[in-house]
């Protein structure tokens, strides 16, 4: 998620950084903060990343075939859980209210949702240092869901 990742940068275009502190690192929610960063990094309990590794006797699953536990037709990842899901009323109600809040923090962000696929879009919520905070909070809300 985090590869080609533009930053933002006071006053200025986001651009590449290679080594630097990121915004999302001072959001002030400890367990937000860590849901966050746990999507960013790819250490979440998502089936796509779960279903990768060999466990307890049980194959390693083919990317393909690590589905959604809600829906079981896409497979179970980040953008999936936050923007695409519609088979959990919980789900689809926490991200209706989160990107309410979201476009309420970021009103620039509503003239690309819808326009951009789920893994653009996610990264310009991430690149949103207004709407960083709600965001991380998003990420907690849906990784207590799944």
């Amino acid at each position: 998620m985090d590869h080609g990742r533009k930053e933002p940068v006071k006053n200025k275009s986001p651009r590449t950084v290679t080594l630097t502190l990121r915004h999302y690192l001072d959001v002030k929610i400890k367990d937000h903060r860590k849901a966050l960063t746990w999507i960013l990094l790819s250490s979440h309990m998502l089936a796509i990343e779960r279903l990768r590794w060999r466990e307890l006797g049980r194959p390693r699953l083919e990317r393909h075939c690590r589905k959604c536990r809600f829906c079981r037709i896409a497979v179970e990842s980040p953008e999936h859980a936050m923007l695409g899901c519609n088979s959990s009323a919980l789900l689809v109600h926490t991200r209706e209210d989160m990107m309410a809040r979201v476009i309420r923090d970021e009103p620039d962000l509503a003239l690309v949702y819808g326009q951009l696929d789920d893994v653009d879009f996610l990264k310009k919520l991430v690149q949103s240092r207004k709407a960083i905070a709600t965001v991380a909070k998003w990420a907690h809300a849906v990784l207590k869901i799944f």
